[in-house]
């Protein structure tokens, strides 16, 4: 298993490391912030993962100037999370030169990422 921290293709790397960053999501979204959803004027009783996208929608960068540093901030953000529940993972890329269905690795399959077609 790779624990460097080194972002790779994730088509490269091992079938471990996927598990693992795919577990580390499960329970990133299974944990919960305190408090109940209707509480302001934070929301509270919502996942980690349900938060970092609750934060993303409130910023209004779409369009702007600020649009790519503030999607590198969230894109790190997020990994920091998922390194809170394994410290070994780190937050991939996907090669899209390469077809993620039919390529070397398919990556949506129910133990990875989700169906291809339907709800993922």
């Amino acid at each position: 298993m790779s624990d460097d921290g080194v972002r790779r293709n994730i088509a490269d790397v091992s079938d471990a490391d996927r598990i693992r960053f795919r577990n580390a999501i499960l329970e990133l979204n299974a944990r919960k912030y305190q408090g109940r959803r209707n509480d302001q004027p934070l929301a509270g009783g919502v996942s980690y993962w349900f938060k970092q996208d609750e934060i993303h929608q409130a910023t209004h960068v779409h369009g702007g100037p600020g649009f790519l540093p503030w999607h590198r901030e969230i894109v790190n953000r997020f990994e920091a999370l998922l390194r809170e529940i394994d410290p070994g993972v780190s937050l991939h890329y996907w090669d899209w030169r390469t077809d993620p269905v039919n390529g070397p690795l398919d990556l949506f399959t129910q133990e990875f990422m989700g169906a291809s077609q339907g709800e993922a």
